[in-house]
């Protein structure tokens, strides 16, 4: 049976249940990336500089050395990823155990609430430019290689000034959130004393059974005061994949309906929504997939209280 070099990694990097020690792992693969690179580039630019060799050796072995060590570079970042996300797995957990012990928080932290189905399913493609230097000095040419950008990714990045990203999970199943493994039984307990100790929470809705409940629990609590909702860009393979945007957004207005709250209609180009202690938005603005200002700005909003009401506890309905 083959294994993947990343179901390889995988199991790797899952072996490694100590956070303190993450960092010293990803010192390390940074250092051999960049070592990985400035090698298949000395050692291509040595070929290229010795026409001595022959013509098609020389052209061989430039491009030979370039394309290994951008592959062993790659290699090397995929592993810095994993490692990276090992610890935000690792530390959600221990933050979510504390919880559920009674005992306070163990870190500040963002709530990503969010329907399994959207894991992975949001992304578009950029451009981006990069540089191919020539086998004379100061010859340098441009290309362009497509990037992909990752919705879950782009909202865990912009979040971390306001502590940890968190959400419920697999070990290791995506980049972006910490993922807490939680069994059936306890997940909805967990997620109300998340809920309670969050200083942010972020929530893209869904029409799904789990989604629903945790909505509820929003609008029932007051927990809504401290949410920003999200209306995200819709891909256009979204559908494709299973996972239809527009839909799931046109029936979770219902919902939010049912409790009295005007929620727009669905925005293709994405939206971040902001209630605050009102019925209706009290802050609304374009979220786009290029840039992670919008969110980071009206995060610093809500957490700083310039936009919401005084926090209000979500414990009464932990047995609801």
């Amino acid at each position: 049976m083959a294994i993947s070099l990343t179901g390889l990694q995988k199991y790797i990097v899952l072996r490694q249940s100590n956070v303190a020690r993450i960092p010293s792992r990803r010192v390390i693969f940074g250092v051999l990336m960049v070592a990985a690179i400035t090698l298949g580039v000395g050692v291509g630019a040595w070929f290229a500089l010795h026409p001595f060799l022959g013509y098609i050796p020389s052209l061989l072995g430039f491009c030979g050395m370039l394309v290994a060590g951008m592959l062993a570079g790659q290699a090397c970042l995929e592993w810095i990823h994993l490692y990276g996300q090992r610890g935000r797995d690792l530390r959600a957990n221990k933050l979510a155990a504390a919880l559920n012990a009674g005992e306070g928080a163990t870190e500040r932290f963002v709530l990503y609430l969010r329907p399994f189905a959207s894991t992975d399913r949001i992304d578009t493609y950029t451009a981006q430019t990069f540089e191919i230097q020539g086998a004379q000095p100061g010859m340098v040419s441009h290309g362009l290689a497509p990037q992909r950008m990752e919705f879950e990714r782009q909202v865990e990045e912009a979040l971390r000034p306001f502590g940890l990203l968190v959400g419920l999970g697999r070990p290791l199943e995506h980049l972006g959130a910490g993922r807490i493994q939680i069994s059936d039984e306890d997940w909805k307990m967990t997620i109300r004393r998340l809920m309670d100790a969050a200083d942010l929470i972020v929530l893209l809705p869904s029409a799904r059974g789990g989604t629903i409940w945790e909505v509820d629990q929003l609008l029932e609590s007051g927990a809504i005061a401290k949410t920003i909702v999200i209306d995200p860009p819709n891909p256009p393979d979204a559908v494709a994949d299973g996972f239809d945007l527009a839909a799931e957004w046109a029936n979770i207005r219902e919902a939010f309906a049912g409790h009295g709250y005007d929620l727009p209609p669905d925005n293709p180009r994405g939206v971040q929504i902001y209630f605050g202690d009102q019925k209706t938005p009290i802050k609304q603005t374009d979220l786009p997939f290029s840039s992670q200002g919008p969110l980071k700005s009206l995060a610093r909003q809500v957490t700083q209280n310039k936009l919401m009401a005084p926090k209000r506890s979500v414990r009464g309905n932990e047995h609801a």
